[in-house]
Protein backbone atom coordinates (compact mmCIF):
# COMPACT_ATOMS: atom_id res chain seq x y z
CA UNK A 1 0.00 0.00 0.00
CA UNK A 2 1.13 3.38 -0.48
CA UNK A 3 0.93 6.23 1.24
CA UNK A 4 1.22 9.95 0.51
CA UNK A 5 2.88 11.85 3.09
CA UNK A 6 0.73 14.17 5.25
CA UNK A 7 0.28 14.53 9.03
CA UNK A 8 -2.74 14.22 11.67
CA UNK A 9 -3.01 15.53 14.94
CA UNK A 10 -4.96 13.91 18.12
CA UNK A 11 -6.17 16.63 20.52
CA UNK A 12 -4.52 15.23 23.44
CA UNK A 13 -7.37 15.72 25.65
CA UNK A 14 -9.39 13.58 23.58
CA UNK A 15 -7.61 10.62 24.67
CA UNK A 16 -9.31 10.62 28.11
CA UNK A 17 -12.78 9.89 26.76
CA UNK A 18 -10.84 7.67 23.59
CA UNK A 19 -9.89 5.10 26.68
CA UNK A 20 -12.37 5.98 29.38
CA UNK A 21 -15.60 5.49 26.83
CA UNK A 22 -17.47 2.23 26.46
CA UNK A 23 -15.29 1.35 23.22
CA UNK A 24 -14.01 -2.67 22.33
CA UNK A 25 -11.12 -3.48 19.96
CA UNK A 26 -13.55 -3.41 16.80
CA UNK A 27 -14.99 -0.27 17.38
CA UNK A 28 -11.66 1.35 17.66
CA UNK A 29 -10.00 -0.45 14.61
CA UNK A 30 -13.10 0.98 12.74
CA UNK A 31 -12.49 4.13 13.88
CA UNK A 32 -8.49 4.39 12.91
CA UNK A 33 -9.57 2.48 9.84
CA UNK A 34 -11.70 5.53 8.92
CA UNK A 35 -8.75 8.36 10.06
CA UNK A 36 -6.44 6.13 7.54
CA UNK A 37 -9.04 7.06 4.75
CA UNK A 38 -9.62 10.33 5.54
CA UNK A 39 -9.47 13.30 2.89
CA UNK A 40 -7.11 15.89 4.58
CA UNK A 41 -9.33 18.79 3.22
CA UNK A 42 -12.46 17.85 4.83
CA UNK A 43 -12.19 15.28 7.95
CA UNK A 44 -14.27 13.06 5.74
CA UNK A 45 -13.80 9.65 5.15
CA UNK A 46 -15.80 8.54 1.90
CA UNK A 47 -16.56 5.24 2.49
CA UNK A 48 -19.31 2.55 2.89
CA UNK A 49 -20.43 -0.02 5.95
CA UNK A 50 -19.94 -2.75 3.48
CA UNK A 51 -16.52 -1.72 1.85
CA UNK A 52 -15.15 -1.32 5.78
CA UNK A 53 -16.86 -4.50 6.07
CA UNK A 54 -15.08 -6.25 3.67
CA UNK A 55 -11.81 -4.69 3.39
CA UNK A 56 -11.38 -5.28 7.66
CA UNK A 57 -13.30 -8.91 7.88
CA UNK A 58 -15.36 -7.94 9.85
CA UNK A 59 -19.55 -8.53 9.41
CA UNK A 60 -21.85 -5.63 7.93
CA UNK A 61 -24.16 -6.00 11.52
CA UNK A 62 -21.43 -5.50 13.98
CA UNK A 63 -19.35 -2.76 11.38
CA UNK A 64 -23.12 -0.90 11.61
CA UNK A 65 -23.34 -1.46 15.72
CA UNK A 66 -20.21 0.27 15.91
CA UNK A 67 -20.43 2.96 13.80
CA UNK A 68 -23.27 3.80 15.59
CA UNK A 69 -21.76 3.71 18.55
CA UNK A 70 -19.05 6.37 17.39
CA UNK A 71 -21.73 8.31 15.50
CA UNK A 72 -23.84 8.18 19.51
CA UNK A 73 -20.21 9.28 21.10
CA UNK A 74 -20.14 12.19 18.62
CA UNK A 75 -16.28 10.45 17.25
CA UNK A 76 -17.75 10.22 13.97
CA UNK A 77 -21.02 12.08 11.68
CA UNK A 78 -22.48 10.20 9.02
CA UNK A 79 -22.18 12.61 5.96
CA UNK A 80 -24.95 11.51 3.37
CA UNK A 81 -23.71 13.39 0.73
CA UNK A 82 -20.20 12.33 0.69
CA UNK A 83 -21.49 8.84 1.26
CA UNK A 84 -18.88 8.75 4.40
CA UNK A 85 -18.24 9.71 7.92
CA UNK A 86 -16.73 12.57 9.38
CA UNK A 87 -14.34 12.41 12.28
CA UNK A 88 -14.94 15.29 14.80
CA UNK A 89 -12.19 17.86 14.42
CA UNK A 90 -12.03 18.20 17.75
CA UNK A 91 -10.53 15.21 18.60
CA UNK A 92 -8.44 14.24 14.96
CA UNK A 93 -7.71 16.71 12.01
CA UNK A 94 -5.52 16.35 9.44
CA UNK A 95 -3.44 19.25 7.11
CA UNK A 96 -4.92 22.44 8.54
CA UNK A 97 -2.42 24.80 9.92
CA UNK A 98 -4.30 28.03 10.16
CA UNK A 99 -6.84 28.07 13.43
CA UNK A 100 -9.49 29.73 10.97
CA UNK A 101 -9.65 26.48 8.76
CA UNK A 102 -9.63 23.93 11.39
CA UNK A 103 -12.59 26.60 13.41
CA UNK A 104 -14.61 26.12 10.27
CA UNK A 105 -14.07 22.52 9.97
CA UNK A 106 -15.10 21.85 13.79
CA UNK A 107 -18.23 24.33 12.76
CA UNK A 108 -19.48 22.54 9.91
CA UNK A 109 -19.05 18.91 12.33
CA UNK A 110 -21.21 20.92 14.98
CA UNK A 111 -24.23 21.68 12.17
CA UNK A 112 -24.15 18.03 11.53
CA UNK A 113 -24.47 17.14 14.82
CA UNK A 114 -27.05 19.53 15.44
CA UNK A 115 -28.80 19.03 12.31
CA UNK A 116 -29.41 15.40 13.61
CA UNK A 117 -31.06 16.36 17.01
CA UNK A 118 -28.49 16.24 18.95
CA UNK A 119 -26.15 18.12 21.44
CA UNK A 120 -22.30 19.02 20.74
CA UNK A 121 -20.41 16.94 22.81
CA UNK A 122 -17.23 17.96 22.43
CA UNK A 123 -15.95 22.06 22.06
CA UNK A 124 -12.27 22.44 21.55
CA UNK A 125 -10.68 25.76 22.68
CA UNK A 126 -7.89 25.42 21.03
CA UNK A 127 -5.78 28.41 22.12
CA UNK A 128 -6.36 27.32 25.62
CA UNK A 129 -5.97 23.41 24.72
CA UNK A 130 -8.98 22.89 26.79
CA UNK A 131 -11.54 20.33 25.41
CA UNK A 132 -14.65 20.59 26.94
CA UNK A 133 -16.77 17.57 27.17
CA UNK A 134 -20.61 17.78 28.19
CA UNK A 135 -20.85 14.21 28.57
CA UNK A 136 -18.43 14.61 31.85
Amino acid sequence: MAYSIYWGAFIIPAFEPLYSDELHGTDYKIFFYLLSNINYTNNISSIKQKDISQELNIHKTTVSKSLKKLEELQYIAKVEKFNGYMINPNIFYVGKNKADERDKIRDEFDEIVISNNSEVRFSLIEYTGVLNDNNR
